[in-house]
């Protein structure tokens, strides 16, 4: 959910006489907030995506006036409103140039309509969206991980236009690294703005968004499996245009409908986000899960660990204990199908090496040879430790 700038000022002509006369590309920026500013020295302390209104008390110019546009739009704001009147009269050709090339748009009201009017009804619209959307998803939260009745939140959300009947897909982003976990609220900021003004692009009012852990994680309803490709893939061009590409991976969960398959529809979801991020994918749809598939659906994780400790475990408790490196070596090796070429390459070693290596690794583990149900069943272990640890 989001309101655009579009939508805040689908009734502000014939409410207000507000008109649009440069940067009409930008109509469906998201607005944040609204600030009257008539000095240009506090356009510093905005946070972006504000409409901002200005009567131009201070004007001294048309210089004035598209100084004040460019630092308007420096702090990335998604519209601009001039008060014509005694101060300024007329809006330079320069300042809606400006506005038109940056995609800011600029609307001009009469002196007659009073700013705070405006202001007053904007936010109450701004205040009616965030209270939807509040709705929204403390619903999508209540239903994905079962509290209260299923009957009670699909009320809500269906009333909302959130049909279970649609497909949902839930896009999970994850830090790229334990030391970006806290995250910086600028980025993080930028992050839900990216992908809300994409997929208010795509589907209006059919998305939300909330917060799982350390995870961004955003509500796609109604989206066909190539349209969330197509999200994705602009998600991922604006990240590396902002420099964000390295810093955070992405699982994208299956595409179902129906209020009963959602909570495991998320679990899913958030479980390819976790190996994206053990695994160094920048993005992990589920529908290219293999045999983690199966991982993914034995609820019963203390079983699985218990597994992941009886085998691989061991090879990883010994490494700490004597600061060896024989636990990735087995991984090399399995993933490699024990091709010795590969694994001597992979590792920079001899292949007669890797022969002792391996023994090494059998006698840690117990084993009398790694023969093909041995190494089935240790690489089953490595996808549990993706999964859980």
């Amino acid at each position: 959910m989001a309101v655009t700038v579009r939508k805040l000022f689908m009734d502000a002509g014939w409410r207000y006489g507000a008109r649009l006369v440069a940067g009409e590309k930008g109509l469906d920026n998201l607005v944040d907030w609204i600030h009257i500013l008539e000095d240009p020295k506090v356009a510093g302390f905005l946070r972006g995506q504000e409409v901002v209104l200005t009567a131009g008390i201070l004007y001294q110019g048309e210089q004035w006036l598209f100084d004040l546009a460019e630092s308007l739009c420096e702090e990335e704001i998604s519209a601009f409103v001039v008060n014509l009147g005694p101060h300024i009269r007329e809006i330079p050709e320069t300042v809606k140039e400006f506005c038109d090339r940056e995609a800011m748009p600029l609307y001009v009201v009469p002196w007659k309509t009073h700013m705070v009017d405006m202001t007053r009804a904007f936010g109450q619209t701004l205040f009616e969206d965030r209270s939807k959307e509040q709705d929204i998803v403390s619903s999508v939260k209540n239903l994905i991980f079962g509290t209260g009745t299923q009957e009670e939140q699909v009320q809500v959300l269906e009333r909302h236009g959130f049909r279970l009947n649609y497909p949902w897909t839930f896009v999970i982003l994850s830090p790229a690294s334990d030391e970006r976990a806290a995250g910086t609220g600028d980025e993080d900021g930028l992050l839900l703005r990216i992908g809300t003004r994409l997929a208010e692009e795509m589907h209006p009012g059919m998305s939300a968004h909330f917060h799982y852990r350390d995870n961004l994680v955003f509500l796609l309803v109604n989206f066909t499996d190539e349209e969330i490709e197509k999200y994705v893939d602009a998600y991922q061009a604006e990240l590396k245009r902002d420099h964000l590409l390295e810093n955070v991976q992405i699982g994208i969960g299956e595409n179902i409908a129906g209020a009963a398959a959602q909570g495991e529809n998320f679990e899913r979801a958030f479980a390819v986000s976790c190996l994206a991020r053990r695994r160094k994918k920048r993005v992990y749809y589920y529908k290219e899960l293999d045999i983690e598939r199966l991982l993914i659906e034995i609820h019963d994780t203390a079983l699985l660990k218990k597994y992941y400790h009886d085998t691989i475990g061991r090879l990883l408790d010994y490494d700490q204990q004597n600061g060896t490196k024989w636990y990735e070596f087995l991984r090399v090796y399995l993933e490699k199908d024990g091709s010795p070429q590969a694994v001597s390459e992979e590792l920079f070693i001899h292949r007669n090496t890797v022969g002792n290596y391996l023994k090494k690794v059998e006698n840690i583990l117990g084993l009398e040879k790694m023969g093909q149900k041995e190494r089935v069943g240790l690489y089953l272990a490595y996808q549990v430790a993706d999964l859980l640890l």
